[in-house]
């Protein structure tokens, strides 16, 4: 375990689905905004990816991340989101 919030994940596994969810489709909006307004590109992260477990990584972020990925790829289809 690698800190409170991945126990919390373990523990509480929908209500970390529900908050990643909601932040996910904050940053779906906001990287729309930027390419609206002009960006070339968008780039998202992990911030936390070297400090979480695989299993963790696995189950709850990039599951997100392909998520914002296909959303702006279905607003912005050429538009390069790395």
């Amino acid at each position: 375990e690698n800190g409170n919030g991945e126990r919390w994940a373990r523990e509480f596994p929908e209500e970390t689905r529900k908050i990643l969810r909601v932040l996910s489709d904050s940053v779906i909006e906001y990287l729309d905004r930027q390419i609206c307004n002009g960006a070339d590109a968008v780039q998202v992260f992990e911030s936390l990816g070297g400090t979480i477990s695989a299993q963790t990584m696995l189950q709850f972020a990039l599951p997100e991340m392909a998520r914002i990925s296909l959303a702006l790829k279905e607003r912005h289809p050429d538009v390069p989101c790395m």
